[in-house]
């Protein structure tokens, strides 16, 4: 085929920049610039993040502030310079915001590092394409990510944690508010690991993955599980009253108790004891 390398230095001889815009174009992680801010924040405060590509990482501390570091990153130098994170500390909330140019630059986006005092309750967390990791927080959480992996590790509130295509690993610890622990994917597997329920239960569903709970050996509540093109195993079969088949199981643990309700079309569901 006739190339035009003619083109590209026609373009670099008429305008100033664009050769050196040509060059930098590449891996949408080439060129970054680190933004970092600390902000009081009193326990019991509340957290609102809304992105558009990249990871999270939010995990709780002993001390009463919010420090955030936010990497921007781009295909060109140009892009990232045209991005912005915005923080607005207000009462008892915090919000963080990324803003991506009016114009089309690429591929770009945010990486966030945030660590906040454990009571933080996390009203919002939202962002596509990256993981969300969420650990050692005393208060419920709310996270979705679109195109990412959503980790959670030593949360004792509620929590609802969202992704279509990626996996969920979740290790609760003790619910102690009441509040449901709800963890939805599309495509992908899903694992609980929980010390005890409180009384709004746990709801967990993907379409296309596995389910996989660990739970002690004393636990009781009550379980409904359905796979369609799977196999459900149960470690806690002397334990159970109720009704089971390959792909269903329906009664209850021990005396009984909060709700478990688990939910796959192609993946097999697994009770596992500890």
């Amino acid at each position: 085929m006739f190339r035009r390398p003619w083109l590209s230095i026609f373009l670099t001889a008429l305008i100033p920049g664009v050769g050196c815009e040509l060059a930098e174009f590449g891996g949408s992680s080439r060129f970054q610039e680190e933004f970092h801010k600390v902000v009081p924040m009193q326990a019991g405060g509340r957290l609102y993040l809304e992105s558009f590509n990249g990871s999270v990482d939010v995990s709780g501390w002993d001390r009463e502030e919010a420090d955030i570091t936010a990497t921007k990153y781009a295909s060109t130098q140009s892009a990232v310079s045209a991005m912005d994170v915005d923080v607005v500390a207000s009462g008892d909330s915090l919000r963080i915001r990324s803003i991506r140019p009016s114009e089309r630059w690429g591929n770009m986006g945010v990486r966030y590092t945030i660590r906040v005092p454990r009571k933080t309750a996390l009203e919002r967390v939202q962002t596509s394409n990256g993981a969300i990791d969420v650990s050692n927080l005393e208060a419920p959480a709310r996270v979705m990510t679109s195109n990412g992996a959503v980790r959670v590790d030593n949360v004792t509130g509620g929590l609802e944690a969202t992704t279509s295509n990626g996996s969920i690993r979740a290790a609760a610890g003790s619910v102690e508010d009441g509040r449901p622990l709800r963890l939805t994917t599309s495509n992908g597997s899903v694992e609980l690991s929980v010390d005890r329920l409180g009384s709004g239960g746990a709801y967990v569903k993907t379409s296309n993955g596995s389910i996989t709970v660990n739970l002690p050996a004393s636990i009781s509540l009550d379980v409904y599980a359905s796979t369609s093109n799977a196999r459900i195993s149960n470690d806690f079969e002397d334990a159970f009253r109720g009704r089971s088949d390959r792909r269903r199981l329906e009664g209850s643990i021990g005396s009984g108790g909060p709700r478990l309700e688990l939910a796959t079309s192609n993946g097999s569901i697994r009770l596992r004891k500890r």
